[in-house]
């Protein structure tokens, strides 16, 4: 896991850019899924 949301926000956004930047050229789609075990810590 994440020791923080900010983390968590950092780990996020690189996920996409590195998302749009993959499968864009690719010409598919993908499917980000984010589950929550109802426990954040700030």
């Amino acid at each position: 896991g994440f020791s923080s949301t900010q983390d968590t926000v950092v780990a996020l956004h690189a996920l996409s850019k590195y998302g749009s930047a993959t499968f864009t050229r690719a010409k598919k789609a993908a499917q980000v899924t984010i589950r929550s075990s109802g426990t954040f810590s700030t």
